[in-house]
């Protein structure tokens, strides 16, 4: 049981349905060791991990110890932000708000997840069916014409595109290159395991993304987004401005962006204003440096970052539906384009054998 909840963590909408239905459980006076048991029961099937969970919190009530220290003890498996607030909420009297504010971030953040990963579906199956198709042609119909092929070559009539796909055929059916598409393919693997496994290189190809035309502003204004709601969210909830840059860097989701949060902490502890040292980074937006001074100024600073995530959020929702259906239609020019002139290359000697033959 222990090694299974070191090994997993509980997904965000798996999160979201646990601050919903302990919010609603304890508003109804149920008392707090009865209700963790019930939803231990009751998400045993759906999060076996987060039940386990449940039940050593059970465990750990019972015996006397606090809300905050049995949740503590499991803070890999529900995240820190969720932690710190039923932590404060227990301390305050709060509870209830903390978990409806976990239930609205964790709801928030896998919507922005899902819909990214929808959007992605189709331009990846456009990709992956594009390349299914061109390897069969060039690898199975080419060589089928291989002979006919060969009759006009003799006779010197082979256009220039069909000798080059039947040099780019060859290769692809060849034992090296075959062994060069397997060598491609492990390298990619191997790549993306050493981006996932190295902090270096992940942080290296973050920076490298917010470079990046479009896709760079769009990476930007997310991180700082999620940055600006978990801000919020611990400001409005348990107070501390320290601890909320601490959780907000780790929640930016971007290497970049969560080093440029940890120097806004750094500034902080130095004395300075948070928009002070926002603005001394150099990479926040801003308008994310203005609202937050309009914020410390007015006492507002929870409001006033909500509406940079919400404004923010919006712009990113917006630009990747737009780059989404640019790279769609992108995607079937080039792969159509490709598939026409493989099926011109193809047929176009055999067109120039049926008019000398009519001649």
């Amino acid at each position: 049981m222990n090694t299974r909840l070191r090994a997993r963590k509980a997904s965000l909408l798996d999160v979201a349905m646990f601050a919903t239905q302990f919010r609603a459980l304890i508003s109804a006076g149920i008392p707090i060791n009865q209700t963790l048991s019930m939803l231990a029961d009751s998400l045993g099937r759906q999060a076996p991990a987060l039940a386990d969970g449940l039940s050593m919190i059970v465990a750990d009530i019972e015996d006397g110890r606090t809300l905050a220290y049995a949740f503590r003890k499991h803070e890999r498996l529900f995240g820190r932000l969720c932690v710190e607030m039923i932590a404060t909420g227990e301390t305050t009297g709060t509870l209830e708000r903390n978990l409806a504010d976990i239930a609205d971030d964790c709801e928030a953040r896998h919507r922005n997840r899902a819909s990214l990963l929808s959007a992605l579906i189709e331009p990846a199956l456009i990709v992956v069916v594009g390349l299914c198709v061109c390897y069969i042609l060039l690898t199975i119909t080419v060589p089928q014409f291989k002979e006919l092929y060969a009759a006009l070559t003799d006779a010197g009539q082979l256009p220039l595109p069909t000798r080059m796909l039947i040099g780019l055929s060859d290769f692809l059916v060849s034992p090296f290159g075959i062994i060069s598409i397997l060598v491609v393919i492990c390298g990619a693997i191997a790549l993306s395991v050493a981006v996932t496994k190295s902090k270096r290189l992940r942080y290296r190809a973050h920076c490298l993304l917010l470079k990046t035309p479009l896709l760079g502003d769009l990476a930007l204004l997310d991180g700082v987004a999620r940055a600006c709601r978990t801000l919020a969210i611990v400001y409005r909830s348990v107070g501390e401005i320290p601890l909320g840059i601490e959780l907000a860097a780790h929640a930016a989701g971007n290497m970049r962006v969560s080093e440029a949060f940890e120097d806004v902490g750094r500034g902080v502890y130095e004395g300075r204003l948070v928009w002070e040292s926002m603005h001394e980074t150099q990479l926040i937006p801003e308008i994310a440096v203005h609202m937050t001074r309009s914020g410390e100024e007015s006492g507002q600073l929870d409001e006033l970052l909500f509406k940079v995530a919400e404004t923010f959020e919006t712009r990113v929702r917006y630009g990747k539906e737009r780059l989404v259906t640019v790279l769609r239609y992108a995607l079937l020019l080039v792969m159509g384009g490709f598939v026409l002139n493989v099926l011109l290359a193809v047929y176009l000697p055999v067109f120039d054998l049926i008019d000398q033959l009519h001649k």
